[in-house]
């Protein structure tokens, strides 16, 4: 059961939507008072979709506004198994996989679109509808996120919790 206050841990599709300024996203990640964090999986799928210059420095200003959480040894081994036992069955790919294996090694509320393929994952929130939701985590129209996000998210002492 999730609690107010629990640590959540943004999915790269949650996070798509918000920089898309979809609101529900805007505003479930906007309303939350409870530390945030990214996989630098997370992070390194952003930056796959990001174009350099502009948009590449508003990036790392988003970013640093979340508690990034890096891959050790364990999360390796059990997102490896996670990966090996659901990505037949749940489509579940190495990357969700090692999302997943964060989200429990660090007991966070994973927050995500895509509930399928996280079926290892108990302790999980789907924040709004997924008609819109996409697979590739392409940054386009995302212009002023990081001004925004330093807004919203200055007040939430994200960095006090393990962010930049």
């Amino acid at each position: 059961m999730t609690t107010v206050g629990d640590p959540l841990l943004i999915d790269t599709d949650v996070l798509v939507d918000y920089l898309r300024e979809r609101n529900e996203a805007v505003n479930y990640i906007d309303s939350q008072s409870a530390p945030l964090f990214l996989s630098v999986i997370t992070v390194a799928e952003l930056y796959a979709g990001v174009r350099d210059g502009k948009e590449r420095a508003q990036l790392d200003s988003f970013i640093g506004a979340f508690g990034v959480i890096p891959l050790d040894h364990a999360i390796a081994v059990t997102g490896g198994l996670y990966r090996r036992d659901y990505g037949k069955s749940h489509g579940t790919g190495l990357a969700d996989a090692l999302i997943a294996a964060t989200a429990i090694t660090h007991q966070l509320i994973l927050v995500t679109l895509n509930k399928r393929h996280f079926p290892m994952v108990k302790n999980l929130v789907v924040p709004h509808g997924c008609d819109s939701c996409t697979s590739s985590p392409l940054l386009v129209d995302c212009f002023d996120f990081a001004r925004r996000a330093s807004e919203r998210h200055g007040t939430h002492g994200i960095r006090g919790h393990g962010g930049g």
